[in-house]
């Protein structure tokens, strides 16, 4: 054979090589089927944190002293205790003393609220919380006004056994009456309580979903509580909407308001939904519940013991719950 049909050869056979079509790559699996699961509405009730009556001041007192204006400072605990552990869930490490000082009129109403020195930075957020709180205070009518500092003293972590109290901070100005807040704050942040299965049951349904039906209550009164202490009238639907993985985790939240809160819950509950957990199921679903957040009637007082010294609470002190709404008065709540 020629050297040039030798090389015709070569030269058809290269070429019927480079015409073979390429391998086809295999098809992606198909997505995996998001089951829509839609929950019944689910109604969160709060008191709120209206201030309690205050008791009138004896007839020989010629103004508003510290051991009067504590029982009602020490009342501003419970709604900033709520402020700070929906803070955590933003900020877990977020700690420090707030010192605030709040001009009181003859009427008994706060008309002024500030702070005294630098806050804390981590604290910053809490300002709106802690000004709410005080500014809602009804104070015993006297012979008139009067200026006092009230410090907050805030602590990571759930509190084991009483708290120590907040020395009162030292007078900034002539004139201020300085106020011992009877504890300290200390909160831990909400967590979701379910225990997930450890493997997969069946497909996403009502049943399996409504075990994390706790959590998204407690999430949504930690919230709500939150909200109250600068909006005391908040209340309205929403609706919440989670986009959960097979594996139970949550990747999407949105919230969608009836109308619009006059606080920001929904920022609340779009960074606390992400932390729920739902049971594993086969494939991932999109779950969706209205939601109703209301305040409630508060319960009726309980008399004040006889022989009660002035600034102790008349019940037991109550630490906000999480997942219920708390049923002791007002006036006991830390």
């Amino acid at each position: 054979m020629s050297p040039r049909a030798i090389f015709s050869g070569a030269t058809l056979a290269l070429a019927c090589a480079g015409s073979r079509p390429a391998p086809v790559a295999p098809a992606p699996p198909p997505a995996p089927t998001v089951t829509s699961v839609s929950l019944p509405p689910l109604r969160v009730e709060h008191p709120g944190w209206n201030s309690p009556a205050p008791t009138p001041l004896p007839r020989r007192a010629r103004g508003l002293s510290a051991e009067a204006a504590q029982p009602v400072l020490a009342t501003t605990n419970g709604p900033v205790r709520a402020c700070f552990r929906a803070l955590l869930t933003v900020n877990p490490t977020a700690q420090g003393t707030l010192t605030t000082m709040l001009r009181v009129g003859a009427d008994g109403n706060v008309t002024d609220v500030e702070t005294i020195g630098a806050p804390e930075p981590s604290l910053a957020l809490l300002q709106p919380c802690v000004f709410g709180a005080l500014r809602s205070r009804r104070f015993p009518a006297s012979r008139g006004p009067a200026l006092f500092s009230f410090a907050f003293s805030f602590r990571p972590g759930e509190a084991t056994g009483d708290t120590p109290p907040v020395a009162p901070a030292q007078a900034q100005r002539p004139g201020v009456i300085a106020v011992a807040n009877p504890e300290t704050l200390a909160v831990g942040a909400w967590q979701p309580s379910l225990t997930p299965n450890a493997a997969p049951s069946g497909p996403p349904s009502e049943a399996l979903v409504a075990a994390s039906l706790e959590d998204l209550r407690a999430l949504s009164l930690t919230c709500y509580t939150a909200a109250l202490a600068v909006a005391p009238d908040a209340e309205g639907d929403l609706s919440l909407r989670l986009e959960v993985s097979a594996a139970g985790s949550v990747s999407r939240v949105e919230v969608t308001e009836a109308r619009p809160f006059a606080a920001p819950i929904r920022d609340c509950i779009q960074v606390l939904g992400t932390r729920l957990r739902f049971h594993p199921a086969y494939n991932p679903s999109a779950i969706t519940i209205p939601i109703t957040l209301a305040r409630s009637a508060p319960a009726e007082p309980a008399p004040a013991p006889s022989g009660t010294p002035v600034g102790t609470p008349t019940t037991p002190p109550v630490d906000l719950p999480v997942g219920r709404t708390p049923t002791a008065p007002q006036s006991g709540e830390r």
